[in-house]
């Protein structure tokens, strides 16, 4: 990614340690700084021709896990940087993130850019 053409990096991934991992991975080490969920432009309303409205989301146990491992003091995939709604239109959309979505499992997206 080369920051005169405006790249930005999705990161994805229904494991929330996953995801903190890799984001903290490419912050520390490959140059690049997140982006605010708010500014993301959505080309899509989060119900939409999908058929798959926004639910409840209920933590994997995998996030149980790891959690009760951590305890309060464990970084968690939330907050202005972190996005719960999806980015890409439903045609865009990978199939985890379908079933995430139908079974009300989170899925955790950031977007990072290079500084």
């Amino acid at each position: 990614l080369d920051k005169r053409h405006g790249g930005k990096l999705i990161i994805q991934s229904n494991c929330e340690d996953v995801a903190i991992w890799i984001r903290n991975l490419a912050l520390s080490h490959c140059n690049f700084q997140s982006i605010e969920s708010a500014a993301y432009e959505l080309s899509h309303e989060p119900s939409d021709s999908s058929g798959l409205d926004l639910v409840e989301q209920t933590p994997t146990k995998r996030t149980i896990d790891w959690i009760s491992i951590a305890g309060d003091k464990q970084e968690r995939a939330r907050g202005p940087n972190w996005c719960s709604r999806p980015i890409l239109p439903p045609k865009g959309r990978t199939e985890t993130e379908v079933a995430c979505l139908k079974n009300g499992t989170p899925v955790h997206r950031c977007i990072l850019t290079v500084k």
